[in-house]
C-alpha cells in the first residue's frame, strides 16, 4: 500500500526534494503502523473496570511469563484457563454471605459443611458456566508477557440457571407423581426408590438457587423458586416417613359375641399387625388396604365341666385405590373354657386374630 502511494505520487512529477523528503518520512510512518502490533485496551484495569462493572459481569484478568521453549499457542491457552479460573472464583468469593441466609431457608445441613459443598460444586461444575465465559489473549514479544481476560454477562449465567431450576423441578415433580402412584398401588418399595431419586436433583437445585442468589442478590421468588423447592423436599419427606412406618390400614370389624358387639377381636387384630409396623386410620380414603370382618361367636357343648365355643370369620382384603380383592377367606376357631361358654368364645377370638393377622401381613408387607 505505502508503496503505491509513493508511486502514484511520482507519476505526478512531484520530483523536487522538499516532496522527495516528505514522502520517505510519509513511508517510514506508514510501514511502522503497519507493522506494529496494538495492545488491548482491555489489559489497563481502569478500562476493564469501566466497560466491564462488576454489578453486570462476572471478570478475570490473568498474566504470567511465557516459559522456555513453550509455544505461544500453549501458553496463551494456558493463561486463559487461569483468567477463566478466576471468573469461578469470583463467583465463589460471594457464596459464603449467601450460603449462610440460604441455609436459614432449609431444614437441613449446617452452613460449614453447606459453604463447603457449594465451593466443591462450583469448582467441579465451572464448565456450565465457561459455555457463556469469553476470552480475549495478547503476547507481548518484547517482554514475553501472556496476558487473558475473560469475563460473562451476569445476566447470561442467571438465565442459565433459571432454565436448569425449572427443568430440575419438573424432573422432581414427575418423580414425586410416579412415586405417589406406586404408593396407592401399594407399591411400597417402587415407591421408596421413586422418592429417593429426588434427593440428587434437590441437591442441584439449591446449588443454582445460591448461584443465582450470589449473582443478584435481589433475586425474586419466581425466578429462585426457593420456596416451590422447599415445599417440594417437605413432600418427599413427609412420604418417605410414611412409607417407613409401613401400611396403612382401615379396618371394618363387624364382631358378635352371642349376639352382642365386641370389640375383642379388632384390638387383638391390631396389636398383632402393630408388631409389622402396620398404622391405622379411621378414614378409608387415607388408607393402603381395606379389612373387612365379619365374625360371629357360637356354643357348641360342654363336656365334664369344660365348655366349648366356636367363633367363625369372614375376611376380606382390598387395595384401596382400585378396590382390587386380594384375599378373602373364612376361617373357624374353638375355644375352651372351664367359667362359660362367653369365656371360652372370648379365647376363640384372640386365637383366631393371630390366624388372621398371619394370612393378611403375607400380602401386606
Amino acid at each position: 500500500m505505502q508503496l503505491k502511494v509513493v508511486y502514484l505520487l511520482l507519476n505526478l512529477g512531484l520530483n523536487n526534494i522538499k516532496m522527495k523528503k516528505y514522502l520517505f518520512i510519509t513511508f517510514i510512518l506508514l510501514s511502522l503502523c503497519g507493522f506494529s502490533q496494538k495492545k488491548p485496551l482491555w489489559l489497563e484495569a481502569s478500562w476493564r473496570e469501566s466497560h466491564y462493572p462488576a454489578n453486570s459481569f462476572l471478570t478475570g484478568f490473568s498474566q504470567d511469563i511465557r516459559k522456555k521453549r513453550e509455544p505461544i499457542a500453549e501458553a496463551s491457552e494456558r493463561v486463559k484457563n487461569i483468567a477463566t479460573g478466576y471468573v469461578a472464583k469470583n463467583l465463589i468469593s460471594n457464596i459464603q454471605t449467601v450460603s449462610e441466609n440460604y441455609s436459614k431457608s432449609i431444614a437441613h445441613g449446617n452452613n460449614e459443611k453447606l459453604q463447603s459443598t457449594f465451593e466443591m460444586q462450583t469448582k467441579a461444575e465451572t464448565d456450565a458456566i465457561i459455555t457463556g465465559i469469553k476470552v480475549e489473549s495478547y503476547y507481548d514479544k518484547k517482554s514475553k508477557q501472556v496476558y487473558a481476560f475473560a469475563y460473562v454477562n451476569k445476566k447470561e449465567v442467571s438465565g442459565y440457571y433459571k432454565t436448569q431450576i425449572s427443568m430440575l423441578i419438573q424432573q422432581v415433580e414427575g418423580h414425586i407423581f410416579t412415586a405417589d402412584q406406586l404408593k396407592q398401588q401399594t407399591e411400597k418399595i417402587k415407591a421408596e426408590a421413586e422418592y429417593n431419586k429426588t434427593t440428587p436433583l434437590f441437591t442441584k437445585i439449591e446449588y443454582a438457587q445460591i448461584l443465582l442468589s450470589a449473582l443478584d442478590k435481589n433475586i425474586d421468588e419466581e425466578s429462585s423458586q426457593i420456596q416451590k423447592s422447599i415445599n417440594l423436599r417437605n413432600k418427599v419427606t413427609q412420604a418417605l416417613a410414611a412409607l417407613a412406618q409401613g401400611p396403612s390400614l382401615f379396618i371394618n370389624c363387624d364382631a358378635q359375641l352371642f349376639n352382642i358387639s365386641t370389640n375383642m377381636l379388632e384390638n387383638k387384630l391390631k396389636a398383632e399387625l402393630a408388631k409389622n409396623n402396620c398404622i391405622f386410620v379411621s378414614d378409608s380414603l387415607q388408607a393402603d388396604w381395606l379389612i373387612s370382618i365379619e365374625a360371629q361367636a357360637e356354643k357348641y357343648n360342654d363336656i365334664y365341666d369344660t365348655y366349648y365355643s366356636y367363633v367363625n370369620a369372614t375376611i376380606t382384603l382390598q387395595k384401596r385405590y382400585n378396590n382390587q380383592v386380594v384375599y378373602k377367606n373364612e376361617l373357624k376357631e374353638k375355644g375352651g373354657s372351664a367359667r362359660d361358654y362367653k369365656d371360652a368364645a372370648e379365647k376363640a377370638y384372640i386365637e383366631i386374630a393371630n390366624k388372621i393377622s398371619e394370612e393378611l401381613i403375607k400380602y401386606i408387607e
